[in-house]
């Protein structure tokens, strides 16, 4: 698979990811709130990730395990009934949440992970649930800088599609993605880091 490059922005294929989702569908949120220590998501995802990660030293045996650093935030962000995206109506976003895992994780070692941390933690962790989600072909880039200017990376991303023969491909199953790279606690807005990737299509 071709994969083209210039100045910071990728066109690539992107293949199957291994996810942990977090069901929360909510209009308005920020992705200050996303990523915040506070968050819902983390507070739940990452006792899961880190039960697989700490599983070398336990009892149970997973095949094919090596260690690993748990990977940043990743948010699937969509706006309902328009086709692409709406930034002058950023309100209207909603998002999924989610962290990629090794390919070894599977559904059965996903839900021994939710059992463990269930029964230590004694919390309900049922909204975290293990996704099998292919990118495909898409464009991205590294914005950094405040969240309210990702536009401007936005724009060069789609001049850069467009010049490849591109068109975007936002729909109902492919969405806006964000992963998040920076610790939001320790990083002035002016420097975070966050790729952006954007779905595409063959224009026709």
């Amino acid at each position: 698979m071709r994969t083209h490059r210039r100045s910071g922005l990728l066109i690539s294929n992107f293949a199957l990811e291994k996810l942990f989702r977090y069901l929360i569908n909510c209009a308005g949120v920020t992705r200050q709130n996303l990523v915040s220590p506070k968050s819902r998501f983390l507070s739940h995802s990452h006792p899961v990730a880190y039960a697989i990660k700490m599983s070398k030293k336990g009892e149970y045996k997973i095949p094919d395990y090596f260690d690993f650093v748990v990977p940043p935030l990743k948010g699937f962000w969509w706006q309902d009934g328009i086709e692409g995206v709406d930034y002058a109506n950023k309100q209207n976003f909603k998002f999924i949440s989610l962290i990629r895992m090794p390919d070894f994780v599977t559904k059965e070692v996903f839900d021994w992970a939710v059992e463990q941390v269930t029964e230590k933690k004694k919390e309900d962790f049922s909204k975290i649930e293990f996704l099998c989600y292919d990118e495909g072909k898409c464009v991205q880039c590294m914005h950094i800088g405040p969240y309210d200017s990702e536009l401007e990376t936005v724009a060069k991303m789609h001049e850069y599609m467009i010049s490849e023969g591109y068109e975007l491909d936002i729909n109902e199953t492919r969405y806006h993605h964000e992963i998040y790279i920076s610790d939001v606690r320790k990083t002035v807005p002016e420097k975070l880091k966050t790729v952006i990737r954007h779905p595409i299509k063959k224009k026709s």
